[in-house]
């Protein structure tokens, strides 16, 4: 069973967490959420920037490169985008085909509905 924890790490494991060679996820986890730890982290970047052991100025810089997008991702969208642009055109292109029997059917029966006379009445008028 995993023990919980309700204190804040110490500024060793913080440090070691910054030069990233403590690897633990309830760091992460812990510091994405407690305002207290995310600027003591500030704060010891702000000490080490004089000594050059951190190679990361600040927590917002830190976040921007490991959440910065990937590479073409505006091509990528668009051209995703253009793909299901077109996959619709086909599906409707599809779609209208099978109404054309429907359509054909409407236009060589007469409705009965209609105020015209329907067949047998044209038959008996005829005769």
């Amino acid at each position: 069973m995993a023990r919980l924890s309700f204190s804040h790490p110490s500024r060793q494991r913080l440090i070691a967490w910054l030069d990233a060679t403590d690897d633990s996820s309830g760091i992460t986890e812990h510091v994405d959420q407690c305002e207290r730890c995310a600027a003591r982290i500030e704060e010891l970047v702000e000490q080490s920037e004089g000594g050059g052991d951190l190679a990361v100025s600040s927590l917002g810089e830190a976040l921007r490169a490991a959440y910065e997008p990937p590479e073409g991702i505006n091509d990528r969208v668009i051209e995703k985008i253009k793909q299901r642009q077109l996959a619709d055109r086909e599906m409707n292109v599809l779609f209208g085909l099978f109404s054309i029997p429907k359509d054909a059917v409407t236009l060589l029966l007469p409705s009965d509905t209609e105020e015209t006379p329907s067949r047998d009445d044209r038959d008996d008028w005829e005769e």
